[in-house]
């Protein structure tokens, strides 16, 4: 039993680390997204690409 329960520890952990490696990219898709809409907002009729 002692190598399934190291497995299931495992598996939890790589859990913890996918999640918080996708909160990551999530925030900084935000971020990103939030600069797009800055930039646009300056010059509306642009269609990019941007400085």
């Amino acid at each position: 039993m002692g190598r399934r329960d190291n497995a299931t520890r495992n598996i939890a952990a790589l859990q913890v680390e996918l999640a918080a490696e996708r909160r990551e990219r999530q925030q900084e898709c935000a971020r990103l997204d939030g600069m797009v809409t800055e930039l646009m907002a300056k010059d509306p009729g642009r269609q990019g690409p941007w400085p």
